[in-house]
C-alpha cells in the first residue's frame, strides 16, 4: 500500500545525485549569476511572475490583510510583486547575498512592507525562527528548503491558512545537454527531482488536504556570443558541487569555438512547472 512514508521515500530517492550541498556557502557562490541575466532571461522571468501572480490572485490567496512568507526568496522576483497586494511579505533565504539582491529590488520598487530574514529552514526549528502560525500564506518556489515530508509539516506549523509550492515537472536545456555529452562525456543530471510534484501532492492528500494543482509551460531561446564568461556560466550550470576550474572552463570554450566559430549560438530551454496550492484550515 502506498502511504505517506512511501511518497516521502520516493521524493528522497528522486533527488539529483549531483553532489550539491545546499548551504549558505553554496548559494552565496551561485548568487553572483543573478546579476548577469540576459534580456531573454529577464523577459522569461517576467512572464513567469505575471502568470503565477495571476494564478494566486484568481485563487484569492493574496488578500490585503495577509502576512506572507516567501521561503527561499532568492532575488525576490515573486516577493516584490506579491507585496503590491498584501499587508506584508517576509523574504527569507539561506544566502545573505541573495537577500541583499532582494533588498535592492524591493527598494527599486519603492515598497515599504517587505521584511528580510536570513534563515536555514532545513536545520532551524519553527520555534527558533519564531514563525509559529505567523503567516497567512507561505509561498515556496524552486527552493531546496522544501525537500521532504518534514518540510511540509514545518510549513503547516507556520501558515495560518494557505501554502504553495512550485517545482519542475521537467526542465530541458539543449546547450547544457550538448556540453555534458561532448565535453564532460556524461548525461546531464537534473537539478530537480521529477518526482517532487507527484510526491508533494500525494503527501498532502494523505494528510487530509485537498491540494489544487495547475501547470505552467515555458519555452525560450537565448543567443550567446563566444567568450570565456559564457563558457564559465555554462560550466557552472553543469558542475553543481563547486566552482568549475580553469581547465574545465577552457574545455567548454574550445568546444564552443570549434562547434560554432565566431557565430552566435542558441540555447533552447523547455520547462513545465507544477503549481500546488493547499489550505490548512
Amino acid at each position: 500500500m502506498k502511504d505517506i512514508e512511501y511518497f516521502d521515500k520516493l521524493w528522497q530517492d528522486s533527488k539529483p545525485k549531483d553532489g550539491m550541498v545546499h548551504n549558505k556557502e553554496t548559494w552565496d557562490r551561485k548568487a553572483k549569476n543573478w546579476k548577469s541575466d540576459s534580456k531573454e532571461t529577464r523577459e522569461r522571468k517576467i512572464r513567469q511572475v505575471d502568470a503565477l501572480i495571476d494564478f494566486l490572485l484568481k485563487n484569492a490567496v493574496l488578500e490585503s490583510s495577509f502576512d506572507v512568507l516567501d521561503l527561499g526568496c532568492g532575488s525576490g522576483k515573486y516577493a516584490v510583486k506579491m507585496a503590491e497586494y498584501v499587508k506584508s511579505v517576509t523574504c527569507s533565504d539561506i544566502s545573505p547575498i541573495m537577500l541583499e539582491y532582494c533588498k535592492e529590488n524591493a527598494k527599486e520598487a519603492g515598497l515599504k512592507n517587505i521584511r528580510f530574514q536570513e534563515a536555514d529552514f532545513l536545520t532551524q526549528s519553527v520555534l527558533e525562527l519564531q514563525w509559529e502560525k505567523k503567516f497567512d500564506f507561505v509561498f515556496t518556489s524552486l527552493t531546496p528548503a522544501v525537500d521532504s515530508l518534514k518540510s511540509i509539516e514545518k510549513i503547516e506549523q507556520i501558515t495560518r491558512k494557505w501554502a504553495f509550492n512550485s517545482s519542475f515537472v521537467y526542465l530541458k536545456d539543449s546547450l547544457k545537454d550538448e556540453i555534458c555529452i561532448n565535453v564532460f562525456e556524461k548525461e546531464l543530471v537534473s537539478s530537480w527531482g521529477n518526482s517532487s510534484p507527484y510526491s508533494i501532492w500525494n503527501i498532502l492528500w494523505h494528510k487530509g488536504r485537498f491540494p489544487k494543482i495547475d501547470y505552467y509551460e515555458d519555452e525560450s531561446e537565448e543567443k550567446y556570443e563566444l567568450s570565456l564568461e559564457t563558457a564559465e556560466q555554462i560550466a557552472e550550470s553543469i558542475i553543481r558541487d563547486r566552482d568549475p576550474n580553469e581547465e574545465e572552463i577552457n574545455r567548454v570554450y574550445k568546444y564552443l569555438e570549434k562547434r560554432y566559430g565566431n557565430a552566435p549560438f542558441v540555447r533552447k530551454t523547455e520547462a513545465m512547472y507544477a503549481w500546488i496550492l493547499w489550505q490548512i484550515d
